[in-house]
């Protein structure tokens, strides 16, 4: 019997800016350069219920009227990438629009005991993740779906060309406020030519983190490929507030602290070392924890933290398995603290440099890792970004997700904030199947989470209402199926 969509699409429409803007070039940076995969990123987030519209439609298009308003501030997102004079991506600012999908999910908020758990997640999106043809593809897309009970979840969609998660989730705060009939509290700058190179020849070789290969090479990475069918499952672990302040106890406690840890670093020691030994890799096999640093912060003079473009480094902690498996987790959490200590405002500099050097002797650019080799960790984190912040007018986010594609790999762990705030952490956690029903068992990881459930959507097939509770509440046996899209890699 055919199972019908949980999830039906009604409507799709393009949104310009309330105000014409005189076309421009926007300048793309070398940080921008590097994530030219035709790709877009995802962010869900899930509201209650607005009764002060008079249907879902209402409500759909006040959005629509709010969008256009502060796309005037956010001209870049209305814009489309092309190639300039000399053969790098720009945006070309030119009030093409982004879009706006309206949906309709036929389940209530209340079928899953904690949205985090949400099995429809893949049907939110406005997107499969592909940008098939830079010209003419939106550099925004919406998706606004009412589900029975009146919650709304709202998805950004956006070019990873043009912005980073901190600058999409300052974006989606400045519509909120917009949209409230409020001015921008911290409204964006866009002088990407603070990233400009400098000029000068660097003998830095940041070969640790990022390699290049000329344009007319495969690939700029040790491994794009995705498996032809991968069985991947995925699970949303909460830790609590008690349960990260235990952690960083922990840390600090521990036989390798140094001081005063950050939520960041603790919690991902613990990770990385439970996903090492749920994987048992051999003693000697290096393992990398793969950070996107937010250089907003660290380079000097500091960016604007609502510097709108992307600002991130990539760097990589690297420890021997044996090592990570063998010793306290405040280990892992040490090697953490060193490398990330490493990324100063000279490296970042030097690194914008190097790849300079790179693309004028005519090679790309690419990260130096295997996201698919099963010995690594791709981590981001969304701490500290005003994500619960977001506001419409009708009530603060229920919570918000980062929805997993294939394409990001074997072994991501993802750190998000939740609606409970203070130290509260979701960590969106993708394994193969066999290595997450491991770390299931592994009762030093799982002794920090008070609760869990499995947060699992099957991507091939569709569901019908009936199906959500089961989805909702899977079987220690149930998996996230997810079939080869042809999706470019993260590094492409």
């Amino acid at each position: 019997m055919a199972i019908k969509k949980a999830v039906t699409r009604s409507s799709s429409s393009i949104v310009v800016p309330y105000q014409p803007t005189e076309p421009y070039g926007q300048f793309l940076s070398n940080f921008d350069q590097l994530y030219a995969g035709m790709w877009y990123m995802f962010n869900i987030y899930y509201f209650p219920s607005n009764t002060q519209c008079k249907s879902p439609q209402d409500l759909t298009a006040s959005l629509k009227r709010s969008l256009s308003r502060v796309l005037v501030d956010y001209p870049v997102l209305a814009g489309r990438v092309r190639l300039d004079k000399d053969g790098r991506y720009e945006v070309f600012c030119n009030d093409a629009g982004a879009e706006v999908i309206e949906a309709f999910a036929d389940a209530r908020f209340d079928l899953w005991e904690d949205l985090k758990d949400c099995s429809l997640e893949l049907e939110l999106n406005p997107d499969d993740g592909v940008i098939a043809d830079y010209k003419t593809a939106p550099l925004l897309k919406i998706q606004v779906t009412h589900f029975k009970c009146g919650g709304v979840a709202l998805s950004l969609g956006w070019a990873h060309i043009v912005a980073d998660g901190c600058a999409a989730t300052g974006f989606l705060k400045s519509w909120g406020e917009i949209h409230r009939g409020m001015p921008i509290s911290a409204p964006p700058t866009f002088d990407t030519t603070i990233l400009k190179a400098s000029g000068l020849p660097t003998k830095l070789e940041p070969l640790d983190d990022y390699i290049s290969s000329p344009l007319d090479s495969n690939s700029t990475t040790l491994n794009n490929k995705i498996p032809e069918t991968s069985t991947y499952q995925t699970l949303v672990f909460r830790f609590t507030h008690d349960s990260v302040e235990e952690i960083l106890k922990e840390v600090e406690s521990g036989p390798w602290s140094y001081g005063s840890a950050t939520p960041f670093e603790a919690v991902s020691a613990l990770v990385w070392k439970a996903m090492t030994e749920a994987r048992n890799l051999s003693d000697n096999q290096p393992s990398k924890y793969i950070i996107p640093v937010n250089c907003r912060p660290r380079l000097r003079p500091p960016l604007s933290p609502t510097y709108f473009a992307n600002a991130k480094h990539m760097t990589s902690a690297v420890a021997l398995a044996g090592n990570l498996k063998a010793r306290h987790f405040s280990y892992a959490a040490h090697v953490i603290h060193e490398k990330l200590k490493e990324v100063d405002s000279h490296l970042i500099r030097g690194v914008i440099d190097w790849m300079e050097q790179q693309i004028v002797e005519g090679c790309r650019i690419g990260f130096n890792a295997d996201y698919y080799c099963g010995y690594d960790v791709q981590t981001a984190s969304f701490l500290g970004f005003p994500c619960f912040q977001v506001d419409f007018g009708w009530g603060r986010p229920l919570h918000m997700s980062f929805p997993i594609l294939p394409v990001f790999g074997d072994g991501l762990a993802l750190l998000m904030p939740t609606a409970e705030e203070g130290l509260s952490t979701n960590v969106i956690t993708s394994l193969p199947a066999h290595h997450m029903q491991k770390l299931l068992q592994d009762q030093a990881f799982v002794k920090y989470l008070p609760s869990f459930r499995m947060a699992t959507a099957d991507q091939t097939a569709d569901h019908s209402a009936e199906d959500i509770d089961m989805a909702a509440n899977p079987s220690s046996d149930e998996v996230v199926q997810l079939q080869h899209h042809n999706l470019p890699s993260l590094q492409d």
